[in-house]
């Protein structure tokens, strides 16, 4: 019965795959197969155990450490050391996944490793147990030296806690940015994006063109038949996650440059959302071009 209804997850997946991109296994991700390489591995290798111990202290990794201590302190116990290879099996494969996958230097990826880090939760909390039973055999009070970790956590720099728990103004300039755009863009604009569709499609309710989605030698085309059916293409992107991107997907675009000034600039701590009207470009120099807006967050 279990593995009945689990199947239906696997199955949905499988045949919306197949109706989306015509095969059960093809990715929805263009270039996909260029997303694992060998050349990544070094990268990785070094990147998420530094993002694991940045974000929860190398003490995350004495979880590693249970199953023997469960062998050593308690033999009775089997079916807890099954459970605890099982969680070694979880993390280990977690990381063997994204090893060689396309490698990125933001905290925010670390979000791949999640199946590993409630793994390695699971065994860190079963650790505190073991040695705070092991040391409590001496003294009870003795027992809450295994309980230090907590106490060096809370004491750790506060960075990333303020790192973490600001991510709410990054979110707050989504829904501005929304609305901003939901009064200033024309009644017949078409939103050239990527990272941003979501937000836009639903604060402004305009069509979507993904410019990930498109070929390096259309987007001149696409952008051209829009303005010929009557509409107003406009580009919205991220200044650093991508518009070098962008640039580069489209190196003979006449429109990829985005070399004049923004309409708007939306920005935060971290970066900026810039909206581009590609009406702009071919403006004539000496006409009056509209200052850019500045909705800028602490």
């Amino acid at each position: 019965m279990f593995s009945g209804l689990a199947a239906l997850g696997p199955t949905v997946v499988l045949w919306s795959q197949w109706a989306l991109y015509g095969h059960p296994f093809a990715p929805g991700y263009p270039g996909w197969e260029s997303f694992y390489q060998a050349a990544f591995i070094p990268h990785n290798w070094q990147t998420y155990p530094r993002f694991l111990t940045t974000v929860h202290s190398p003490l995350i990794f004495l979880s590693l450490f249970t199953p023997l201590l469960l062998r050593a302190w308690a033999p009775e116990v089997m079916g807890a050391r099954v459970v605890a290879w099982s969680a070694i099996a979880i993390a280990v494969s977690t990381f063997a996944l994204y090893l060689s996958y396309i490698p990125f230097d933001d905290l925010h990826f670390l979000r791949f490793m999640l199946p590993a880090v409630a793994a390695l939760f699971v065994l860190l909390a079963a650790l505190t147990v073991l040695v705070a039973r092991r040391l409590g055999r001496s003294s009870k009070w003795v027992s809450t030296l295994a309980f230090l970790p907590a106490v060096y956590i809370a004491a750790a720099p506060l960075e990333l806690f303020r790192y973490e728990f600001t991510l709410n103004s990054s979110q707050r300039r989504v829904v501005l940015m929304g609305r901003y755009l939901e009064a200033a863009l024309p009644t017949n604009s078409v939103i050239v994006s990527f990272l941003q569709t979501g937000a836009l499609a639903h604060y402004t309710q305009r069509p979507i063109v993904r410019f990930d989605l498109l070929s390096a030698d259309s987007l001149d085309a696409i952008v051209d038949d829009l303005v010929q059916r009557g509409y107003r293409p406009v580009v919205i992107v991220d200044e650093v996650f991508e518009l070098p991107d962008f640039r580069a997907r489209f190196p003979n675009s006449r429109h990829a440059s985005l070399d004049w000034a923004p309409r708007a600039r939306f920005r935060d701590t971290t970066s900026s959302v810039l909206y581009f009207d590609l009406a702009d470009r071919v403006a004539s120099p000496s006409a009056a071009r509209p200052e850019t807006d500045v909705v800028a967050f602490p």
